[in-house]
Parts: C-alpha cells; structure tokens; sequence
C-alpha cells in the first residue's frame, strides 16, 4: 500500500479531473483513483497540455439513504507536487522515436549462408539466426554508470551473450540478437528508445520482462522463460509507448500483487502499438492475453492463447483492433492472420503443423480462401423467401462481393478477410421474416401444466415448440419465468394466463426475441409494478419476435397491455382491453408492425405508431367491441391454427363458445337531470344523449387564470338554483379528464374514456348522485396543419412584432375526412413549440405564447404530438426594437428602515431575499429583462440575479442602488439613485461563555458554552445576527490559527416557539465548536459581527495537549470507493445505460471497469432516439459536453458519432460562454478527446483552447472564487470545478500570449487567486459544508498536481483534512463522524414508547396488509415516557421493522415488542427492542458480514427485493451512537430476530405533560393537508410518510417521478395541496417530473407548492430545483421539524 507525503521518485497515481456536475441529480459522483505512472509521465502530463488523467471510479455519493448515504474519493495522488517539484529538476529532455510506420531495423537484412539453426525454447519450433551487415562490437559499447552499457543513438551492435546485453538502447540506436540470450536472474533492458531486432532469435527472461520501457520499438524476437511482478507484468515489456512487432512469447507471465495487472507481451500499455505478435504461454492471475493495462495504444494481426480479454484492463484511448484468442494457433487461419499486411521487418511467419515460426525474408504469397469458400458456401444455401426484403437486399451484395474476390488471383489475405467478415456479418444480420398466422403444432411438443413449468423451458432454443395444457394463475409470489429471451413457440390452445399481484410476479417471459412466437393466448389479472418502475407487460420489456392471435386486459401500475416496447416484433389478430397505466399495448413504439388488430377505445395508449405500422388496426369502440361482428372479424384473421374467438359473458371476444351477454342500460337511465354542455370555444350547448358526450381533445381553450385544456362546462337542466352541486371523475382515464367540482367546468387533455358525476348536497347533510355521462374525448386524425397568426396562414413565412410583446400563435389542422383545404382551429395543446436561438427568443415547449428576450429574429417549429409522420413546420420570427423610455428601482419606495432577521437557509450568510424587481418602460421595451442593478457595498446588500433573485441584505448598514438600462444607442435609462438602510431587528447586546475547558487533546473537538443577549430579547426575538469573528494567538501574540480552529456548527435553525415573532423563520445559528490541532496554550478572542448595540469581545485561554493522530486517508479513501463500486455493480439493471447516465458511463469506463456490450450497444441506442435532445443548438450545451465525455470514454470518435460532430455542436453553440459551467465543460471534453487547435478549426469553430481560457476567467470575481454566470457571487463548487478545467493551462503559452492581449491575468495568477478564495471557504475541520462541494475541491487539487492532505498547501491540518470531511458524511459512520466533528447532536425530546409503537403499526400496515402478513406489536413498560432523539430511535425501528417486511414471504409472521429492563441508573430506563420474524433468515456464513455496507446475502433476483445493503449498517451506527447495542440471530429459511438495547432518561411530569401536548398538537399540524410524495427509497418514503402522517396529513405514495405526474394529472384538480419529489429517482427524476407537472396544463399545475428533497443544499442544487419550478428544498436526512415548518409555509396554514 501507497502513503500520502512520499517523496517524489514513488509512484503517483495521475488522473484526469471530470467536475461533475454534482446538481443534476441526488445520487452524487466524487472522487478518483490514480493511475499509477513515472513521475516524468505525471510531469508531462500536467506541465504539457496533453494531460491523460482519466477519472477511474468517481465514488457516487449516494443520499437516497435516510442517514445521506455517501461514498468516498478513492484515492488521491502521493505528493503530487513533490513528484512534479523533482522531476522537473530532473529536466524533461524530449527523446525522439523512430516512425512507427517505418521499419526501425534493417528490414533488408536477410538469411546469410550458413546460418546456424537454433532451437526456439518452450516450443519445439525451429528458427534461424541471421548476421549482421555492418555492426559495433559489443565490447566497444561505451559504459554508462557502474553497470549501466548505453548503445548510443546511430550506432548498431549485434549481441550474441547475456553479458553483452545493454540497458540503454537511445533512439536511433539499434541492437541486433546474433544467437538465442539466456537472460540472468532479474537482468533486464531498462530502456529502449531505439531499436531491438531480434532476427528471429529468442530471449530466455528470468525474472524480469526482455525490457522495462519501451518507447522504440522490437520486432522478430521470441521470449520464453518466467516473469514475476506485484505491479503491471508482461513478458516482453513493462511498459510501452512504443513498438512491438513480429513477436511471440511462451513464457509464464505472474502477477504476485494485487494492485496490477497481467499481460502475455506488455504490462502497461500508454500509447503504441503491438502487431502481428502472439502469446502462447501460462501465467498466474493473468487476465490479459497480450495487454495488462492498457490506457491508449492499439493492437492488430495479434493472437493468444490465454487470458480473458486482450487487455484485461482497457480505457477509451485502447484499439483492440482484430486481436483474437486463438483456439488453434498452428491453424492455417491463425497463420493468415499473422501473416496479414506484416510489416517491413525483414520477416514472416510460417508453420510446420506447431506453433507459427519467424522466418528471415518475406513469407511465400499465400491466400487462405478456406474460410470465405465455407462463408460462400453456407450462405448459397440460405433461401431468400425466408428472410426480409432489406436484410436479404444487404445479404446478397455481400455475397456478390464475396465471389468477386473468391474468383480474383489478385488479391491479399487482407482482402480475404474482410470479405469473410462482411459475409458473415450480412449472414447474422440475416431478419426472418416473422409469422403473422399462427405456426402448425409439430409432431413433438412440450407441454406447460403448471406455472412452475415455466422456470425449465428452454427459450433459447428456436425449435422448441409449448404448449399450455389449461389456464394458470400465477400467483407464487417465487415465481420465476425461464431465463434470457424467449426464441421458441409458444400456443396456449386459447387458454388464459391470470396473473395475482398478490406474488412477486412482474412478467411472464423476459422478452421475446426475433425468432420467438406467442399464439392463441389470453393474458388476464394485475401484474406487480416493477422494481425500477419501468414500465412492463406480461411477455416483459421487448416484443422483437410474433405474437399471434392474442388478448390482454392485464392492469397494473406501468403495465402495458403485452410489453414495454415494440421492437421490431408484429402484433397480428390480436385485441387489447389492458386499462393499465403503462399502455393499452405498449408503453413506447421503437419499430414494427400491428396487423388486424385493436384495442379498446379511451384507454391510455401511450406507444406513437407511425401510419405505416399500422395494418387494418385501430382503437374500437366499447359497444363496437361487444358484437358479434367484431367477433367474427377476429376469427376471419385467425388463421388455420388459431383458436376460435366468441362472445365473453361480458360482451368482449374471448376464446371458446359464445355465452350469454346482456348489454348495460345507457348511463343517463337511472339520471334525475340531463346534463348539458357547453363548448368553451363556441359557445354551444348540446344535451348529452343517452348519458354520452364526445368532446374533442382538439377543440379547447385556455381558460381563467390560465387553466388549460378547458372543453367546456357541464350542468344539469331544471337544477334548482339553491342547489349545491359538486362534479366528480371517479374513473377519468390516468387524468386526461379532469373536472372543476364547483363549476363544472370539463378539461381534456387527451383522446381518453371517463365518467363524470353530479353529487346533489341536500340541506340534512346527506348527498344524492343524481346523474352520470359517460365522456368520450376521441380526437379525429390529421394529415396537415397550418400555423396562423392574427387570422392568417403564416405558415414557412415571416411575422413581425414589436419589441418584447407577447403575442400567440393559432394551430389549424387538416382533417382526413375534411374537404381539400379545409383547416380547423385545434389546441395548442397537441403540438409541440420549439423556438431558436433561445437566447433570443422565449417559447414554451407546451405552449403557443412566445415574445422576444432581445430584439433579433428566430424561429418558430411546431410539430404534431399525435402523428409524427407529419414533417414539423415553422416560422420566422423578427422583432423591431422599443427603446427603453424609463425605469424604476421597484424596491424600497417609502424609504423605510428595512430589518434583518430570517435567513436564507440556502444561501450562506443571507437574510431572507425581497424579491422585488425594477420595472422598465414602456411594458414592450426590447431590453425590458436587461436592466442592470448595482450596489455601493455589496457586502451589505447586493440584488441577486441567481438563487434567490432580487435584493438580498447581509448585514447591517446602509448601501445605495441604481438600475440602469441601456439602449442599442448607447444611451443610459437611470432610476436615480437610492439609498436603502438595513439595521438588525434584535440586535446584540453582549455574549458571554462559561465552562471554558480548560486544556483540549490534540485532534478533539469541543463545543463552547455561548450566551447571546439581544436588545429586544423580551419581544420574543431570537439575536438576528450572533456571529463571532475568531482569532488564536500564541502566548508571544503571534497568530495561531493553525492550532485551534473555531467554526460554526451550524448556519441556523428554523425555529419553532409558538406565540413568538420569529415563529417559523430560519435564525441564525451561535453555537461554535473549537477544534485542537497543535500542542500549545494559546488566546482566542472573539469579535461579535453586529456591533450596533455595543456588544464586546470575549476572551479565554486554553492549553492543547498531545499530537494529532495520522489519518489513514488512503484506506478510508479505498474503503469507500470499493463501496460505491459495489452499489452500482449489485444494483445495475439488465437494460442499464441510457440516455442521461453519462457520468455512471463515464466513470466506470475510465476505471477500466467492464461494461458489457450489451449496455454499450444500449446507450448508444439512447442516443440516436434522444438525438435531439444533446445535439444541435436547440439542445443545451452542457448535454452535448456531457455525451462527448462518455463518448470518448468508451473509444468514439466524437467529431463522427451517428452523423453528429459534437465538437462543431458544442464549439458553435451560442450558449457556449453564457456560463462558466458551459465552458468548464468544454474545455475538459475537448481535452480528454485529445482535440487539437487545428481540428477545432477544421471543425468550424471559431474558438482556440487559449480563446476559451480567456472566457472562463471572465467568471472569475475579484475575491478569486468563481461564478456560474456572469455577476453572480463566487460559489465554491464552481470555483473547484473551474481549477479543473484550468489546470493544464498553468504553463500555456498560447493561454499567456491570449490572456495578455486581452488585459487578462495569467492562468497560474486565476489559480492562485481561487485557491485563496477556497481556502477562505473552508471551516476549521477542512470542510465546505458538503460532501459535494469538498469532493470537488478534491479533484481541483489533485488536478493542480497538490497534495490535499499535506498542510503546506492549506487544505489539512492536523488530524483534519478534505478526505476526513468527506468521511463524515459516510453512510455507515456518519453517526459518529457527525458527533465527533461537532456537526450532530442527539436531540433531547419526550416521547411515548406506547405511541411509537401504535404510530410504528400504522405506518406498516398497508405493506403488512399487501403481503398478507401477521404483525403484531407488544409492548411491556413500566415508564413509556422517555427523553430521546425521538427521529432516530424511529429510524431504528422502521429500518428493522422495513427488513422484516421485505424478506418475510406472504402469510409469514412478524412479532415487535418493546420491553423494559431493570434500570442501572436512577431516572433511567433500559429498554429492549426486538423484532422477530419467520422470513427467508440469513446462513451462518452471511451473518459476520451484515453490518458491512452493500452486502446482501439474497440478490435482487433470488429474493425478489430491491435494496442497497445499507440498512442494518445503519442501524448499528444509529444504536452505538446511542450508547446502545445490537444484536442480531438468523437461520436460513426460519428467519431473524433483532434485539436493540437501548438507554434513555425517563421523562419528569412536566415534559409528560409537554410531551401529550406535544403530540396532540403534532397531530393536527398538518391535519387535512393532502400530500404527493415521491421517493423511490423504500425507507426513505417510510420514514417521510411516518413524520408526515403522524402529524395528520394524508399522504398518496408514488415511487417515481412517472408515477407521481400520472397521479397528479390523473386525480381531480385540487386533490393535492403539495408535492415533495425525491431529486434523484428512476424513469422519471423530480426535476424533469416537476416540469412535466407545470407544463401539464392541469388546473392548479402551476401554483401547486413543490418541495425538492437531495442530498444536500449547496447553491448549485438549489439553484436547479428552483430553476425547475420546485418551490423549496429540503436536504436528507430528512429533519422533520424542518420538513413540517416547510410545509406549512408553503401551504399557508399557522399551527
């Protein structure tokens, strides 16, 4: 193992920085390992621009957990700037190399006469030695060193012994073997920098590789022999940057470490190249077959016979090109291979039937046509009726091409080979046709009779043919389906499969592959919802192959009616009645066809299938469905082998005999009065007949105070009008009907099938439904739309408007059975608006309202939401520009005092935002967003243009403000001036402390005993600002600050007293906490900040004792990477790796971690579907940045990647340097893709490297910190992220030629500059209030080649460090690293054991009742009111009581008691927590490991539970913070006991009576508030639902950001008065689902309060919750008093 401060000639570790942009999600990605490289490369690296660090494991900070699961850096450099410091000195003399094309030998040299023949080693094969022509004598190579020989460059000698062998060959020096080496134990060339010819002769290592570093090149030698190394081992090389040509080896390669890697020829492979080699030989724990860690370089021609992979570690710069393991090498197509384009070495390969030999001169010209005639002949027998038109179109000129070069003399075994190649790929991309009648029975079937039959059918294997004897249910809650795709047929004889969701049943089959039939089978019951909440169906995600003949009517929540998605498989003869969320057929649509088949009209069809999938098949009308007509429809389509469809009981076709049906009565028979309705855009009122009414989702409005989608109103005819009657959609379709219960008023949104409800309120309290209608909103199909504007077609043409108006565009569409040239007016809402350039003009996706943010011109492009054959149309735009006339500040216009009290709790050091704004004349005014405000003392107050926005106030004291607006003239618009006084409104009158310690051990940490007294204390005010300003001096009087820290503990609280003035608003927070760092007795005074009302300083003494212990950074740093790794491994789904998961790509593909192909193959796929959404100058820059990096990473060429340059997109993006995130980001992809200054011109852009270093520093503020946009305050984590990217310009010259034109400082002054900013940033313990932002902090100083553990560099003192503040945030420990740290305390409050215990039970009882479980609770307490931290003995408990739940099967048993010991104090109580139940237990092997983090003894697959494995790691930090223990009993298959001892003080009478006042006021803090909380962490959303329903609010659950929009959209308008949405979720995360939700035009979408909850509450984060739509944030763990007090806020109600 590696430790930190080692001097520079120890291996570091370089890496290249990625910030990442810890905002877009709660699941944060930190940290690094460190390759391992010479401290020359890492001098190089840094000091050159060509920097190579690439970003290994990035530890994901993980705050899905309830405690803020976090994991750490893995690693950081060892001294990296001692390294650089040295090597530098060393000097960094430029060596050159011969050309790699190029043969660096005498490639003439041949066989002289006479050779002697010698006997290759290991392998029996014969080779021979040639002479050199003109040669150096080894004895006059010059010595160098005591034992060092150097072989100067252009000299070339020729070695015939081991003694003679160098250890430096320079470059352009060769050395030739004259006889076979035996090399002598460990004796190795260090360096070859020249050349190694071989001639065909062999080496015999002993020990150690031929050589160490090869930049050079070898070429024509055999190695045999044994080499054994703990790092990076191969046997020709160490390492290579160079050549290695015509090589093979034999030798047993050993890897004796576990730190590096094994390759047959290399260890470690930077740059380079290996061709025509091989490796034929053994090792131990040797995974590479040639390569062992291999960065950059490539391969080609290569073979081997051993190993896992060519490399068994490989990064995004590494070629494996055609390397192969060979299973026969002396094969004739191993030997045409090897033999392929080989280089001008003066050899060639041969066999005599063993391994392949090298021989002098060119090798016979032999083309090995064996494989193509084999190609040729297997594909002449492919008949071509059997396959699709376009795959046989590219199959066939493949074979044409393939006898062209079988009948050609004149061609290579290059040619040869890719033709066989090119065959064989057309042979496998070869597409059946798929079946559209159902397949004949063969003579021999495989019968299903039971659903455990399906768990051994074998669905890889086309030729099985199943059929199903009966209806099933499947209701086992073990229920598994086979495994892997389904190929084969399977006919269920018109049965039906049911499925129970009372089991763990989520599909049937996994998919159905290409080849795989599904026939003659009903598809019946509710399926359980997903783990991952991705939508799914009964034959699972991807139907590619046929389903024949086929019913569904399956529900669940994401279900779709057969399957996720269409994925080239045809749907023939089948019907759809599935009223389930996920789609009445699929969820999406990616390729394929509907033949003859339907689905029930209304229900929620969510897959777009475009016209020419769509064979004769439609949406059918429910009564259209239920006769015999359409039954006879189906059975004309089934098939000769089909079932026979009749008339189900319930009207709809089923398989078998027709049965009696009785049609319903019309809705409206039993209605007491007919209900009218009244169309929003004409004005029409209709009575709807027999109880139905068919409005179109194309004919509405917007309506009142911007209500969307608005049809029309209904009421009833001959209503008494005193009556009172409410509307209701008990059935409306996942919320595409929506009705106004006061008014009536009907909203759709969609074409979709509800009922609506009329309930008559009588005078006694009783209610009466006196009528119903059945809606029908089905919107009539369009093949044309026109765009209109102000009553004309605009459409491909030009309007004007005048400065920034806002004005609306009109959508008129074609009907299909409508006349020629007849356009109706239609929603807006079934289109989608895009307007370009966004940084000109401002257009809402979902909306037609537009108006321009600065004069200019821009396009308008609207496309069809409901058929996408339809090409998108657009418009030009202009704008002609208003002058502003006029402006006024909009801000404290009576000129009053203005008081500071409540804080910001997201912005530090904030009072709480007015959120005024100036207001520009005249209201069209062109720049009438662009005004300007300035501050005289920014310090005091400053107007804020992100975060908060508006006028934010600091401190007391007086400031003065102007906006300004500036004309295109030049011309200046001035508010005038306005002086704004701000004073404290209880400010400080004195502090006090007591209790000083009197001496602190080193490395301790202690909180200080502070008073604060406050002017109007007796008001009820707490002291608006308490802050203290520290010094430390020694007993001389110099400054000490380095020895005793004094930090915050806290920036405040809210605060919660009822009666008081400040009741509800965050307070600033005086509690400090002092932290020993160096031996000494030292002064510390401290300085009140408000001094207004004649607060003094205080001062004490205290002595510091002892030494800091040594941290092992190193292994916390690797405890902590390993364990994000392991998250992300255990719970990583099949169909991983989309669009958007980036930063998981990238980091796993930088570490060399294996990503399967199959994952790859899914991103990729990703991105052509979301093309749009990353490429283009619509799409946002940092996305584009975002995929270039992950691209890179996984070896794309990203100036060629599907059609798109990404390098053009993101060099010519206008938003390019609109912020410094844009150009961070640039910068960094531009970098790691290695893109030159001339590729960046050749790719059109505009922009140099140096030019781009110039905009980033005009981020940077005078106080050396950077910000986000331009005139924002410094912020640590951009300031981090903007060191990164600035790192390998330190020493730039064409940055210094560039800054220096530009008045600019030099690079090296901007970094210098921002560190100080960082380090003013930075608390005593070497934090910066978030494990995010000092993980970024982490990665700038690595970045800048700085030790951030060292304390010269300013980042660690003592014992602390950025790695330890990073540790405190850890999962497991963080109990405990919190309290130690003086960031936690344990909260004293009363509670009632026999509450809990009851509020335990109703927590639960909805999982318990799912799972058809038996829980009982008990409790035996003699005291059951307690003092406690009465959230985390909660969250002990629901941890536990969650586990039991999950891993009980249905009908087990589950027992929690509480029972109380004999006390061992007085006025103390010892209490026993145990939870029992008969679940599936655990084995004795598992139990020693449960308290490790992400260890799970049953995957997700065998027990059917999703989970981290962070539970019971959690809840032993939480009990042994507590002073508790825990213990823990299992047997697998009987199950587990908890027992949690715990000791607590009992409560005197008056906290009893506190506490029952407590908790009835607790219970109706938020009594009938109704609440959507979406967290996708089961104990998460738990323990959020006890805090939340304990205090009377009804909470409605949802499990991710797709699930909570559909039940906002689905329920009635006004049904919830908040939303809080975990950040981080699946399927849909709470950013992109809160946008869904204010654009869903939904009444009350856009005033719905929303609460944000991540992981932490760093600017950045709060930044895009807000810029989101949320309406505030919450950080995790969730504090409950802090949740309530929010909620209340926001909802407007006073406890």
């Amino acid at each position: 193992m590696r430790c930190w401060g080692i001097a520079a000639c120890c291996q570091v570790r370089a890496f290249r920085c990625v910030p990442f942009p810890f905002t877009w999600s709660a699941s944060i990605l930190i940290g690094v390992v460190i390759f391992q490289t010479k401290g020359e490369r890492m001098l190089n690296n840094i000091r050159t621009g060509t920097r190579k660090f690439l970003v290994v494991l990035m530890a994901f900070i993980f705050a899905s957990s309830s405690t803020g699961m976090t994991a750490f850096a893995e690693e950081v450099s060892a001294d990296v700037a001692a390294a650089a410091d040295q090597v530098t000195a060393a000097g960094d003399a430029g060596q050159g190399r011969p050309d790699e094309d190029e043969p660096s030998a005498d490639a003439e040299t041949g066989m002289a006469d006479g050779g002697s023949t010698q006997e290759q080693e290991s392998s029996d094969v014969a080779v021979r030695s040639i002479a050199s022509e003109e040669t150096v004598p080894a004895a006059q190579v010059e010595a160098a060193g005591s034992f060092a020989k150097v072989v100067h460059s252009g000299e070339t000698v020729v070695v015939n012994d081991a003694a003679d062998m160098p250890e430096t060959i320079e470059a352009g020096a060769t050395v030739k073997l004259g006889a076979n080496i035996s090399m002598g134990t460990d004796q190795q060339i260090e360096t070859v920098d020249g050349t190694l010819d071989g001639q065909g002769h062999t080496v015999t290592i002993n020990g150690k590789a031929v050589a160490n570093n090869v930049t050079g090149s070898i070429q024509n030698l055999g190695v045999t022999g044994s080499v054994s190394s703990t790092d990076n081992v191969g046997s020709i090389a160490m390492e290579l940057s160079g050549t290695i040509q015509m090589c093979w080896s034999t030798a047993s390669v050993n890897l004796s470490g576990w730190m590096g890697c094994a390759g047959g020829l290399v260890g470690g492979m930077t740059s380079g190249k290996i061709v025509n080699s091989y490796f034929a030989g053994s090792g131990v724990e040797m995974n590479g077959g040639l390569v062992g860690e291999a960065q950059a370089g490539s391969l080609l021609n290569c073979l081997y016979t051993v190993g896992f992979s060519p490399a068994e570690m490989n990064y995004g710069g590494f070629n494996k090109g055609n390397a192969t393991k060979a299973a026969d090498l002396s094969s004739a197509e191993s030997l045409a291979v090897l033999n392929t384009d080989v280089p001008s070495t003066g050899f060639s390969w041969v066999s005599n039937g063993g391994l392949p030999l090298l021989v002098s001169g060119s090798a016979p010209v032999v083309v090995n046509k064996d494989a193509l005639v084999a190609a040729i002949t297997a594909a002449e027998a492919l008949n071509e009726s059997d396959y699709t038109t376009d795959s046989w179109s590219a199959f066939a000129a493949a074979l044409a091409d393939a006898k062209i070069v079988n009948d050609s003399d004149d061609v290579s075994q290059s040619d040869v080979n890719a033709a066989v190649k090119t065959l064989n790929d057309a042979s496998d991309a070869l597409e059946k046709k798929k079946p559209t009648a159902p397949v004949a029975q063969p003579e021999s079937v495989k019968h299903i009779s039971s659903q455990d039959d399906f768990m051994y059918m074998n669905v890889k294997d086309a030729s099985n043919y199943y059929v199903l004897d009966s209806d099933i249910v499947i209701d086992d809650e073990w229920f598994l389906g086979p495994t892997g795709e389904f190929n084969c047929t399977f006919d269920g004889q018109g049965h039906t499969i049911t499925f129970d969701n009372g089991g763990g049943v989520k599909s049937l089959f996994a998919s159905v592959g290409s080849t795989g039939v599904i026939q003659n089978v009903s598809f019946a019951g509710e399926l359980k919802q997903a783990m991952d909440g991705k939508s799914f169906g009964p034959l699972g995600n991807q139907v590619k192959g046929s389903v024949i003949n086929c019913s569904t009517s399956v529900t669940g929540k994401g279900v779709a009616g057969f399957g996720r998605a269409l994925k080239g498989g045809v749907i023939s003869n089948c019907m759809s009645t599935a009223a389930s969320t996920g789609g009445v057929l699929f969820a999406s649509y990616d390729s394929g066809q509907l033949i003859n088949t339907y689905w029930q009209e209304g229900l929620t069809n969510k897959a777009v299938f475009p016209a020419d999938a769509l064979v004769n098949s439609y949406a059918v009308d429910t009564d259209d469905m239920k006769t015999a007509t359409f039954v006879e429809n189906l059975n004309v389509n089934r098939g000769e082998n089909g079932s026979v469809w009749g008339m189900g009981s319930d009207g709809f076709p089923h398989f078998g005999e027709n049965l009696d049906y009785e049609s319903s009565e019309s809705p409206a028979a039993s209605n007491k009065y007919e209900v009218t309705f009244t169309s929003a855009r004409t004005g029409k009122t209709v009575t709807a007949a027999d109880g139905v009414l068919c409005p179109s989702p194309d004919d509405v409005v917007v309506g009142e105070n911007g209500a969307a989608c608005v049809s029309g109103t209904l009421e009833l005819d001959g209503l008494p009008k005193d009556a009172k009657v409410t509307w209701g959609t008990p059935d409306a379709n996942s919320g595409d009907i929506a009705v106004n219960e006061e008014t009536g008023l009907l909203h759709v949104y969609n074409d979709a099938v509800g009922t609506v409800t009329a309930t008559l309120h009588k005078d006694d309290g009783t209610t009466e439904n006196v009528a119903t209608v059945v809606v029908k909103a089905v919107s009539k199909p369009i093949d044309d739309f026109q765009i209109w504007y102000n009553g004309a077609n605009v459409t491909g043409g030009t309007i004007a408007v005048t400065g920034s108006e806002v004005k609306n565009l009109e959508v008129r569409v074609h009907y299909t059975d409508a006349a020629e040239g007849e356009y109706t007016p239609v929603s807006y809402a079934r289109f989608r608006f895009v307007g370009t350039p966004a940084n000109v003009l401002h257009s809402n996706p979902g909306s037609a309202c537009f108006y321009f943010k600065k004069s200019g011109e821009a396009t308008i492009w609207l496309s069809s939401r409901a058929n996408l054959d339809i090409a998108s149309k657009s418009v030009t735009v202009t704008s002609s520009y208003v002058p502003a006339t006029s402006v006024s500040l909009g801000y404290n216009e009576d000129g009053e005092t203005v008081y500071l009290h409540g804080r910001n709790p997201l912005a530090k050091g904030a009072f709480l935002t007015d959120k005024a704004a100036p207001v520009v004349g005249p209201e069209n005014a062109s720049d009438r967003a662009c005004y300007t405000v300035t501050s005289s003392d920014a310090a005091v107050a400053e107007y804020t243009t992100s975060g908060e926005i508006g006028f934010t106030p600091y401190k007391a004291g007086k400031t003065t403000f102007e906006a300004t607006v500036e004309n295109q003239d030049g011309s200046v618009i001035s508010s005038g001036k306005r002086e704004v006084t701000y004073a404290y409104r209880n400010p400080l009158k004195s502090v006090t402390i007591t209790n000083v310690p009197a001496s602190v051990k080193a490395g301790k940490t202690v909180e200080l005993n502070l008073g604060y007294t406050g002017e109007n204390d007796a008001e009820g005010w707490s002291v608006s600002e308490p802050g203290m300003k520290w010094s430390v001096t020694t007993e001389e009087g110099r400054d000490a600050s380095d020895a005793v820290s004094i930090d915050r503990r806290a920036l405040g609280d809210w605060k919660h007293v009822d009666g008081a003035p400040d009741d509800g608003l965050f307070v600033a927070s005086g509690a400090y906490v002092l932290t020993a760092n160096k031996a000494g007795t030292y002064t510390v005074t401290g300085t009140p900040i408000d001094q207004t009302a004649g607060a003094q300083a205080i001062s004490f003494e205290i002595t510091v004792d002892g030494i800091v212990d040594s941290p092992d950074n190193e292994a916390k740093a690797d405890e902590g990477a390993l364990s994000a790794a392991r998250y992300f491994d255990v719970n990583r789904t099949i169909d991983a790796y989309t669009y958007g998961q980036e930063w998981e790509i990238y980091a796993f593909a930088t570490s060399g971690r294996k990503i399967d192909d199959a994952l790859i193959a899914n991103y990729k796929k990703s991105l052509t579907v979301h093309k749009t959404e990353w490429s283009g100058n619509t799409a946002k820059v940092t996305d584009c940045e975002r995929v270039a990096l992950a691209l890179t990473a996984l070896g794309e060429d990203i100036t060629s990647f599907d059609g798109v340059n990404l390098i053009t997109d993101i060099c010519s993006h206008e938003d390019l340097v609109a912020s410094a995130n844009n150009v961070v980001y640039a910068l960094i992809a531009l970098d790691e893709a290695g893109i030159s200054n001339e590729t960046l011109s050749a790719s059109g852009s505009s922009w140099t490297r140096a030019q781009l270093v110039c905009a980033l520093l005009s981020f940077q503020n005078p106080d050396g910190g950077f910000t986000i946009d331009a005139g924002g305050a410094s912020n640590v984590d951009m300031t981090a992220m903007a060191l990164q990217a600035l790192a390998p310009y330190v020493d730039d010259d064409a940055c210094a030629v560039a800054l220096a034109s530009n008045g600019k400082p030099s690079v090296a002054s901007a970094v210098d500059n921002a560190l100080g900013f960082l380090k003013g940033q930075m608390n005593g313990l070497c934090d910066f209030g978030s494990v995010e932002s000092n993980a970024q902090v982490l990665l700038a100083l690595v970045a800048l080649g700085k030790d951030p553990v060292n304390t010269k560099n300013g980042f660690a003192t003592g014992g602390n460090s950025l790695i330890a503040a990073i540790r405190a945030y850890e999962v497991a420990d963080e109990c405990k690293a919190r309290i130690e740290s003086g960031k936690a305390v344990l909260k004293e409050e009363t509670g009632d054991l026999c509450v809990l215990m009851q509020t335990l039970s109703d927590v639960f009882e909805p999982s318990v009742q799912q799972k058809k479980l038996t829980c009982t609770y008990h409790t035996d307490v003699e005291h059951p009111y307690i003092v406690s931290d009465r959230t985390k003995v909660r969250e002990i408990l629901l941890n536990v009581i969650s586990n039991a739940i999950k891993y009980t099967p249905e009908g087990g048993h589950i027992a929690v008691s509480v029972k109380e010991l004999p006390a061992e104090k007085p006025k103390t109580g010892r209490y026993t927590f145990t939870v029992q139940d008969d679940g599936i237990g655990m084995s004795e092997e598992y139990l020693p490991h449960i308290f490790e983090e992400f260890t799970r003894e049953h995957t997700s697959t065998e027990s059917k539970v999703i989970g981290t494995g962070l539970g019971l790691p959690i809840v032993k930090a939480l009990v042994e913070w507590m002073h508790g223990s825990i213990d823990v009993q299992s047997k697998l298959g009987a199950g587990t006991t908890v027992t949690i001892t715990l000791g607590f003080p009992l409560a005197d009478e008056a906290q009893k009576s506190v506490e029952e006042q407590d908790a009835e006021g607790d219970a109706a803090q938020l009594k009938g508030c109704r609440i959507l909380l979406a967290e996708d962490n089961d104990l998460n959303r738990e323990f959020a639902e006890f805090i939340l329903a304990t205090r009377g609010a009804t909470v409605t659950i949802a499990t991710n950001g797709r699930e909570a929009v559909e039940k906002f959209v689905s329920s009635p308008a006004g049904t919830f008065d908040l939303a809080i949405m975990d950040v981080m979720m699946p399927v849909t995360d709470g950013i992109e689902a809160t946008k869904e939700i204010r654009n869903s035009y939904k009444p009350g979408a856009g005033a719905i309060p929303i609460i944000a909850m991540t992981a932490n509450g760093f600017a950045d984060d709060v930044e895009r919750v807000l810029a989101a739509g949320m309406n505030a944030h919450i950080s995790k763990p969730v504090d409950a008093d802090k949740l309530v007090e929010t909620i209340l806020r926001l909802v407007g109600k006073k406890r």
